[in-house]
Parts: structure tokens; C-alpha cells; sequence
């Protein structure tokens, strides 16, 4: 594997990783709404 696939791989899993914890955000958000009202 050359450095330039590796480092794609890596930029892919970390962008994954935003995408998990920005729904995450977006799930416990919407918890707090829900108990709030």
C-alpha cells in the first residue's frame, strides 16, 4: 500500500467518524428537546 493510499484510508475513516458523532450530536439534541417540552 502506497503512503498516498494510506492516507486516503485514514482521511475516509476519520471523515466517517465526524459523520458519527455529528448524528450522535443531532440524536442527543433531539432527546433534550423531547424531555424539555
Amino acid at each position: 500500500m502506497s503512503i498516498s493510499e494510506y492516507l486516503g484510508t485514514a482521511e475516509d475513516k476519520l471523515v466517517t467518524e465526524k459523520r458519527k458523532i455529528q448524528s450522535a450530536g443531532r440524536l442527543k439534541t433531539t432527546f433534550i428537546n423531547l424531555q424539555t417540552d
